[in-house]
């Protein structure tokens, strides 16, 4: 709620406050209340098609956390010669480790292999599958 708070004061400031007082010293605070018009759910009552939509429940919140994200599948990119890979995660506690070497290292001296350095590979984030938690 701060961060919202704080955007309404500077919306206000920006738009109103010098037009209307000419000092742009002292902004007045702002609370943010949320409110809706859309009908309570209990917790028993939601379903797999609510997932990902923005629903009321009735109560009091005691606690609150960050969701966590795992990878699904990984896209891994040698960062000399640009050669990608794909892996898939299972489900669990387990990480994920790239290839220490690149799969260009097969390849004659002639070509990208001599440009490989060890440990290569970075994570092509924009091609990774995630799933929260």
């Amino acid at each position: 709620m701060p961060v919202l708070e704080a955007a309404t004061k500077k919306v206000f400031h920006n738009n109103y406050y010098e037009s209307i007082a000419g000092e742009v010293d002292n902004v007045p605070e702002w609370q943010v209340q949320i409110y809706s018009d859309e009908n309570a759910r209990h917790l028993r009552d939601l379903t797999s098609n609510m997932v990902g939509k923005l629903i009321c429940v009735p109560g009091i919140i005691t606690s609150a956390s960050r969701s966590s994200i795992k990878a699904t599948k990984i896209t891994w990119k040698c960062s000399a010669c640009d050669h990608t890979y794909s892996q898939d995660l299972k489900f669990g506690f387990g990480g994920a480790q790239a290839r220490r070497q690149c799969a260009n290292a097969t390849a004659p001296i002639s070509t990208d292999r001599s440009r490989c350095p060890l440990d290569p590979y970075r994570v092509v984030a924009e091609k990774c599958k995630f799933l929260d938690q």
